[in-house]
């Protein structure tokens, strides 16, 4: 493909995603007005974010850069690398709105997408990835490493930027969140706190999880090792998984059990819902 095809291909893809990605921006800013929020603090994260940013990204980046930056990087450096980001790459942008609308959906604590955008680190750290996995996979890799480790430093999420991440997916909490080089997280999953998708040992080259779409894990689940968890499953909350778990199926204990879960429907990602009906009925008959 010739330089004049490569820029084509981008002006149509910016064509696309730029209408939704500017009535999520407008949409917004109408939660705010409609919510009266007259706080002097949240007015000037309104003002830089929203009233003084001339487009989602730009509102982004300045976010995001304000977030990481720490001696010696300041908020302007990190805003200028992020910016170049997000016009080399317009996607980063339409990803970022399905994980907006995934927090916003899925998290009952969020009321409207402004409170996801502004205040959820587990979205801001991972949009700091996305950033940082375009880079490592442009070989530009010693910027993505240091945005990697900020995010890590400042959010307390250390998310490889090698590790691949579907749209859509959202990072309740995002607390003690370790996912290595090489996992996989599929479109549409949920993951809780202090979860680790892990190598088993030092050894090198494909050594990490490939989670599904639409999977849910709970919080410290530790699913080590190069396997595979199928789509629309279910981890429970400190299960130790060492082997592959088939789709439709919930994963509890140390280690793990695979039991199916096909009674409790196939969207556990999005019900949120981490219920195993023959656990609760057992406990109830002690």
């Amino acid at each position: 493909m010739n330089a004049t095809e490569m820029t084509s291909m981008i002006e149509a893809r910016c064509s696309q995603v730029q209408p939704e990605v500017d009535l999520m921006l407008e949409g917004m800013r109408a939660e705010l007005k409609a919510g009266g929020v007259g706080n002097s603090l949240i007015q000037k994260c309104l003002q830089r974010y929203f009233e003084h940013s001339d487009s989602m990204a730009d509102g982004l980046a300045v976010l995001l850069a304000d977030r990481l930056a720490l001696p010696p990087l300041s908020a302007e450096d990190l805003y200028s690398r992020f910016s170049e980001c997000y016009d080399d790459e317009p996607a980063l942008i339409e990803t970022m709105r399905q994980d907006l609308q995934s927090a916003a959906q899925r998290d009952p604590a969020a009321n409207g997408l402004y409170m996801p955008f502004l205040f959820h680190k587990g979205f801001h750290a991972l949009q700091a990835h996305r950033v940082a996995s375009f880079l490592w996979h442009r070989r530009q890799r010693e910027d993505a490493l240091l945005i990697s480790s900020l995010c890590a430093a400042k959010l307390s999420v250390d998310i490889h930027p090698g590790a691949r991440i579907g749209p859509g997916v959202f990072f309740d909490h995002g607390d003690g969140l370790v996912i290595g080089e090489t996992a996989v997280v599929g479109a549409g999953s949920t993951v809780l706190h202090g979860v680790t998708l892990g190598g088993t040992g030092k050894q090198r080259g494909d050594r990490h999880p490939k989670v599904g779409t639409g999977v849910l894990i709970g919080a410290h689940a530790c699913i080590l090792g190069n396997i595979h968890i199928g789509n629309n499953s279910r981890i429970g909350a400190g299960a130790v998984v060492l082997r592959s778990v088939p789709e439709g199926h919930l994963a509890v204990g140390t280690p793990a059990i695979n039991r199916p879960i096909s009674t409790l429907g196939d969207a556990p990602a999005e019900t949120l819902d981490h219920s195993f009906p023959g656990a609760v009925l057992e406990y109830d008959e002690l």
